[in-house]
Formats: C-alpha cells, sequence, structure tokens
C-alpha cells in the first residue's frame, strides 16, 4: 500500500519518549550530606530533619554517611507518632553514621512538639548500631501536657552509640534506653527540666 498523506509516514515498532526522565536517586546513601533549612532538598542536602532520616531509612547506606546540620539553625519539628525521628537503618563499624553540627555558632536547635501520647521522644534509635550525635540541642516546644516532648533520646536494642556536646531540655527523661545496650557513650551533655536525665533500663 502506498503512503499519499502529506505528513511524514511513522516508524512502526518504533517507540521514542520525549518527556522527563526519572531522575530519582534510589541508591544507598555514602559520604557527606547537609541539613540546612535555607536550602532545597536536593541530592546532598536536606531541608529538614524528618527527610533526612526518611531518606536514610527507606534508602540505606553503602559507606559511612555524616550528616552535617548548619551551626545557629532552629528546626520546627511536629511530631506525628510518639517515636519521633524514628531511626531504623543502622550503621555498622566501618560504615558509622553521624549527625554533627557544622561551623561555627550554636548548636542547632530542634523545637519538638509531641502527641497526646505520653512518651514522646525527639530521636527513636530501634535495633540499630553506631551512631554519633555531636552538637545538637533539642528542646520540648510544647505547651501543655497534651502536647510536650517526654524525652529527648531513646534507644532499643542499640550498640555503639555516642550522644556528646548536646542539651536536652523534656519534661521526663534526657536519655532512656531499653533492651540490650552496648558500649554506650555520652559526654558534655546538659540535661534540664527533665525529672530524670538518664534512664538506663537496658540489659548490659
Amino acid at each position: 500500500m502506498e503512503y499519499t498523506g502529506t505528513g511524514t509516514a511513522p516508524d512502526i515498532g518504533a517507540y521514542e519518549f520525549e518527556g522527563m526522565k526519572d531522575t530519582v536517586d534510589l541508591s544507598p546513601l555514602h559520604g557527606v550530606y547537609t541539613i540546612n533549612n535555607t536550602s532545597p532538598t536536593n541530592d546532598r542536602n536536606f531541608n529538614t530533619f524528618e527527610e533526612a532520616i526518611f531518606t536514610l531509612n527507606n534508602r540505606g547506606i553503602s559507606g559511612a554517611v555524616v550528616f552535617e546540620v548548619t551551626a545557629g539553625q532552629v528546626f520546627n519539628i511536629l511530631l506525628t507518632d510518639y517515636r519521633g525521628l524514628s531511626i531504623t537503618t543502622s550503621g555498622t563499624e566501618d560504615k558509622p553514621v553521624t549527625f554533627r553540627k557544622s561551623g561555627a555558632g550554636s548548636n542547632p536547635l530542634l523545637r519538638v512538639r509531641g502527641t497526646s501520647h505520653n512518651s514522646d521522644v525527639c530521636f527513636y534509635l530501634n535495633g540499630v548500631n553506631y551512631f554519633t550525635f555531636d552538637g545538637l540541642d533539642i528542646v520540648n516546644a510544647g505547651n501543655m501536657s497534651s502536647n510536650d516532648l517526654e524525652r529527648g533520646f531513646v534507644l532499643n536494642n542499640t550498640s555503639h552509640i555516642s550522644i556528646v556536646n548536646c542539651a536536652i531540655r523534656s519534661n521526663q527523661y534526657g536519655i532512656f534506653t531499653t533492651g540490650d545496650l552496648y558500649a554506650f557513650h555520652s559526654d558534655n551533655v546538659t540535661i534540664k527540666n527533665a525529672y530524670c536525665g538518664y534512664y538506663l533500663s537496658s540489659r548490659y
């Protein structure tokens, strides 16, 4: 059959897609990332702690990971679950995970408002190992019992956790541990307002 139209005859069987290419990076994290709330989230920066930890949990790690948090910034965090910023991806001895202050100035401040649960926590480490938190301040931003932050950190079945150069202001516990705990290190941590700074109920 002869083509007699005025256009170009189609190349039957060929399919060419010229739309948007999927550029979402789903590879495991490795290397240095920033948490800077004055810049949008991109391949090496996260605008919020929630985005950083969601990505860590969902993509995992393939090497040592450092999150450098800009000094002097304030992060307002509204919890939707009492376990707060729940971390479930573990580091290892040769692939540790670090959240640390970056730059001169005051520690980054996490202002956390809780839920109606009576055990709200900022960082909930669940069955993970080889994490360091260095130079982060946590404060209860609630104004009543139904939205208070009760705990700064909860460590559940963890090992090789280091919390240093931090300040915590919560109304129950600064650092609460449960389950098995091994090689826990804390230094230069100030805890205020809590009726118990450290509650270590873990098996050692």
